[in-house]
């Protein structure tokens, strides 16, 4: 049995504590922060610690705090200019994992500019779902090069937009349900 989360960040911000406010009394926040404690991520400053909430940038507070509040307002398409070093890229992929399994027959993409990062994306989703608890998760029925499907039917596809020899990082996640 996975806690409930209880804000208690190990840096304290006022722009956590107002993401924080603005996310609190919403149902689909609560569960992802909640499975958040407990998905483990390889950090390039930290090595392999657990995403827990507490340890998150200011920027992760803010693009689920941004997330939440354009869903309760009906949008389903994000773009995000983000930085290198701010998490944004981890908590897409935490979110996309999180959003699959609560959505039943959901199509989603992760559309990257190159094979090689469209293939390390893709390593690092299966690590994040591998690493939950097994109540916590849903079982793949594919899971290939291209797509990761899960047993409510909703799947991941692996995009990139050129060829396999290209090389330079630039990621962007989409999920949408009807």
């Amino acid at each position: 049995m996975i806690k409930n989360y209880v804000f208690n960040p190990v840096a304290p911000s006022t722009l956590k504590t107002d993401c924080w406010n603005a996310v609190k009394n919403d149902k689909l926040a609560m569960e992802f922060l909640r499975i958040c404690q407990v998905l483990k991520i390889t950090s390039k400053d930290k090595g392999d610690m657990i995403f827990h909430p507490d340890y998150w940038f200011g920027s992760q507070w803010l693009w689920l705090k941004e997330i939440i509040q354009g869903l309760k307002c009906g949008i389903h398409w994000y773009f995000f200019l983000k930085g290198r070093q701010e998490g944004i890229t981890t908590i897409c992929i935490a979110w996309d994992l999180f959003y699959s399994f609560i959505h039943k027959s959901l199509l989603g993409a992760v559309v990257c500019n190159d094979y090689k990062v469209s293939a390390n994306l893709r390593r690092q989703l299966l690590a994040f779902w591998s690493s939950l608890p097994v109540v916590a998760r849903k079982r793949w029925t594919t899971n290939n090069p291209l797509l990761l499907q899960f047993s409510n039917n909703s799947l991941l596809e692996h995009c990139y937009t050129t060829g396999k020899d290209k090389s330079k990082v630039n990621m962007r996640s989409a999920t949408s349900h009807k």
